[in-house]
């Protein structure tokens, strides 16, 4: 619950006061107990939604389901520490547990991959050397970017293993990671195709567990946090209704394919998965239209210019520095080579096809990464795990050279081209010859300054 309201002796039309909390909107200024605080737009938005909304219940899914662990480190620390350092210690803590379930989760996959210990080690001690998940696991870094990075290792993870409880599990994890949010839908698609791949090959009906745990958790997480007047609401840039019906028609249909002849061969069960791609598309199509491939397909072209289009993070490589593009492309050869490897490394079929599916999946994410400059922090976590291959076939050789020189420089750069840090760091000299991609700070108006004022309502 959230109260708010416009004090009668404002000096300026856009200030609220909330609680101990003062919004200055046109200076896009936060305060609280006379303290200013800096905040980076999206955090700005928080307060700026809950103060219009006098007695009004908050959106938990704008608050973010990224702040609730928040909250529970800050119930700790508050027992011995003061506010503030509650709320730093709170912050510190968040993103290093973060990269702690990172890390344990990867030396699980690699268990499950049939990796040697060492591999699956060298996988974990790997993740703080890619750039973007360095930047991402940092202290007092707080963003839902961490958590959904996390969250499609955890996929991945249950991918690989196979069987109806593990793909019921990845269909919750699913859920939890499109109700954090809709960036991972893509990818929750995949997953669902890979899971049906299974199915066409094999006969396996993974694929009924996923979607029926991806449809069921995801109106369950709905109904917990959400007003229920909102049920009704379609929404392109997060979950509701068309999302609910296109995963329960693809559960529903997954699941009444079994009274379908022909279920015993494989062309039989390739055609029982098309109308489970068609409804669940109509579904989601249907209602929200364009929005639903682009959900800032309405924006202004106005605000479309001068905001949306100077996102770094939601523009393709074209748009890209130099150093940003080499990272992206890197990555996608430490997964070509590393599959390749890992690929003739395995001894078993069993071994092979979990490698194989986990590399289109990190395909998957590398691809989008080549579109929206966010979904490489996923593809760099999955790529992972190839990285670390690779590192353990060629580190024993390059520690086995007698001459120090050598041996030294040969380990460097077994660590160095592992990760995409050399790549980048490398063509970052290009980067200030090259256009910039578009940066909010630069973005001005043709007369000049965009001066808005926000008129009491």
């Amino acid at each position: 619950m959230a109260t708010g309201n416009f004090p009668e002796s404002a000096p300026l039309a856009g200030l609220f006061h909330f609680a101990d909390v003062q919004v200055d909107v046109g200076a896009h200024r936060l305060s609280r107990a006379g303290r200013e605080i800096a905040v980076e737009p999206k955090a700005f938005t928080v307060p700026y939604f809950t103060l219009p909304n006098e007695g009004g219940f908050t959106n938990i899914q704008l608050l973010g389901y990224v702040d609730l662990p928040i909250a529970a480190f800050l119930l700790v620390f508050r027992l011995f520490l003061a506010e503030r350092p509650a709320e730093i210690a709170a912050m510190t803590a968040v993103p290093l547990v973060q990269l702690y379930v990172a890390m344990l989760l990867m030396r699980r996959l690699l268990q499950v991959l049939g990796a040697k210990p060492a591999t699956g080690l060298a996988a974990a001690a790997l993740i703080p050397l890619f750039p973007l998940l360095t930047s991402n696991f940092l202290p007092m870094r707080i963003d839902h970017h961490g958590w959904q990075a996390v969250a499609a290792l955890a996929c991945a993870w249950l991918l690989v293993r196979g069987g109806r409880g593990p793909a019921f599990a990845a269909g919750l994890v699913a859920a939890v990671w499109q109700t954090i949010s809709l960036e991972g839908l893509p990818l929750a698609v995949v997953l669902a195709g890979l899971f049906a791949l299974r199915y066409w090959l094999w006969g396996r009906r993974d694929h009924e567990a996923f979607l029926g745990a991806l449809a069921l958790g995801s109106i369950v997480l709905f109904i917990a946090t959400r007003a229920a007047g909102d049920f009704a609401k379609a929404h392109c840039d997060q979950l509701s209704w068309p999302h609910f019906a296109a995963f329960g028609a693809a559960a529903v249909l997954a699941s009444a394919s079994r009274l379908l002849p022909g279920q015993n061969r494989a062309a039989g069960r390739f055609a029982s998965l098309i109308p489970i791609g068609l409804a669940a598309g109509a579904a989601i199509v249907l209602p929200l239209g364009a929005c639903a491939v682009d959900p800032f397909d309405g924006v202004d072209p106005v605000l479309r210019h001068f905001w949306l289009d100077n996102i770094v993070e939601g523009q393709p490589i074209t748009r890209q520095l130099p150093s940003i593009a080499a990272m992206l492309l890197w990555t996608i050869l430490l997964l070509a080579l590393g599959a390749r490897m890992a690929l003739r490394q395995a001894k078993r079929l069993e071994q092979r096809e979990r490698w194989a599916f986990l590399a289109l999946f990190a395909l998957a994410a590398a691809g989008m990464s080549l579109l929206v400059l966010r979904a490489a922090l996923a593809a760099q976590l999955l790529v992972i795990p190839f990285a670390a291959v690779m590192l353990m076939h060629y580190l024993p050789r390059a520690r086995a050279l007698k001459r120090v020189g050598p041996r030294i420089a040969a380990t460097l750069a077994c660590i160095g081209l592992a990760t995409p840090v050399v790549a980048t760091a490398v063509v970052k000299p290009f980067d200030r010859s090259s256009a910039p991609a578009a940066s909010a700070s630069t973005a001005t108006t043709p007369g000049g300054a965009c001066d808005l004022e926000f008129q009491r309502p």
